[in-house]
């Protein structure tokens, strides 16, 4: 009889630094669910939020490279230092 085991985990960070103009920030939060299908075999799934800000300031044209290090310009329309997303990942993991 094979024994199946499912493991989870639960993370939430924030973090910060300071720049000109205050701080910038990052919230990011992560389920993560592992299943043990056979020896050697194990089914995973995952689930990412993140939520990335920056002051105005600190994106300025003037000091937005300067400050961050973050190339912040990918938004061609204008400047944007706030960003958020999720991610799912699904899949299995072999071990032979």
């Amino acid at each position: 009889m094979t024994l199946h085991v499912m493991q989870t985990l639960v993370l939430a960070t924030h973090t910060y630094r300071d720049v000109i103009g205050g701080k910038a920030k990052a919230d990011i939060a992560t389920l993560t669910l592992d299943y043990v299908v056979a020896p050697g075999w194990v089914a995973f799934a995952e689930l990412d939020h993140f939520k990335l800000r920056a002051p105005a300031q600190a994106i300025s044209p003037a000091t937005g490279l300067q400050t961050t290090g973050v190339d912040i310009y990918g938004d061609r329309d204008g400047l944007n230092g706030n960003n958020h997303g999720t991610v799912v990942v699904i899949g299995t993991k072999l071990r032979f």
